[in-house]
């Protein structure tokens, strides 16, 4: 049996990319981009919004300012498109669009976003109805214009934020190792390598690593069931925007630091405002995910056909 033809992807290239050295690019990317991002985009940031969320200066900066959550999310990922792209096209000689991003395919790109949009819906309403979260309408403690903003702008971060972590974790990395060492190796070590580059978010508990990596496995499966990454990453940034923008979700009171990502972004214009601690955010999320992998195993036995 074979999962579609989602590894055969890497055999369009004219020189393929070891395992080993699939982890090194995708590490080269994402630092390397992070790095040259910040110092070409830092610049357009107001230097106090930078001091501030740096922690060197005490200076009150414009609640109602983007810039700084957009670099966040922009500044730091962009370029990681910019260097695989690099990477496949002089090294392995093979389309970005490989990857299994094809214009043909987008719609599957929607059809995501309406799932991640609906996924978090049920993660938040879980938090609610079982009495654990608190709601707050947020909307009026923000000028109209600042929320139309956000509700414009934050989409179009978020796009590059998730895009930066679809193609390399389930394109580059998951397709490389797949294609040389089976299904279950790719799977593990992408979602291995996805739940390490989380690890920087400032969260130190179990519950939340698990539901990173649970996570992480769905979104394998179901870019393996679609044979594409349209639906993963819109996906991905549909479950990024509405429980960061939409619910304003943020861990409090826990026996762990808040996430770092909603601290940055505490101050970004959202309709709602929606906090738990840190362990029960992250339960209901391993519950969800557990049942969304099912989905995924399921869409991928259906699209499997024998050899």
């Amino acid at each position: 049996m074979r999962a579609g033809v989602f590894f055969n992807r890497v055999s369009q290239a004219r020189r393929r990319t070891p395992g080993l050295v699939a982890l090194i690019v995708s590490f080269a990317c994402m630092i390397g981009g992070g790095i040259v991002g910040y110092f070409l985009f830092s610049p357009l940031v107001d230097p106090r919004e930078m001091e501030a969320r740096q922690g060197t200066t005490s200076t009150s900066v414009d609640p109602f300012a983007l810039p700084d959550a957009i670099f966040m999310l922009v500044g730091y990922t962009i370029l990681v498109f910019v260097f695989l792209w690099l990477w496949l096209r002089f090294w392995e000689k093979r389309t970005f669009t490989s990857l299994g991003l094809e214009p043909s395919a987008m719609a599957k790109g929607l059809r995501g976003v309406l799932f991640g949009m609906a996924a978090v819906i049920i993660w938040a309403a879980t938090l609610i109805l079982t009495g654990v979260g608190t709601l707050e309408i947020a909307v009026g403690d923000f000028p109209l214009a600042a929320l139309l903003a956000a509700l414009v702008l934050m989409p179009l971060a978020w796009a590059v934020q998730t895009g930066s972590e679809e193609i390399i974790f389930r394109g580059f990395l998951l397709q490389t190792v797949g294609h040389r060492h089976g299904l279950i190796l790719g799977v593990v070590v992408s979602c291995v390598i996805f739940t390490l580059a989380h690890a920087g978010n400032g969260v130190e508990n179990g519950y939340y690593f698990a539901g990173i990596f649970l996570l992480a496995i769905f979104l394998c499966l179901y870019a393996i069931a679609e044979n594409s990454l349209w639906g993963v990453w819109g996906f991905h940034l549909a479950w990024n925007f509405t429980q960061s923008e939409i619910f304003g979700m943020k861990a409090i009171s826990d026996d762990v630091s808040p996430n770092t990502l909603f601290i940055t972004l505490d101050k970004t214009p959202r309709l709602m405002r929606l906090e738990a601690t840190q362990t029960e955010i992250s339960l209901v999320v391993i519950a969800l995910t557990l049942v969304l992998i099912l989905i995924a195993f399921f869409g991928l036995m259906r699209n499997t056909r024998p050899d």
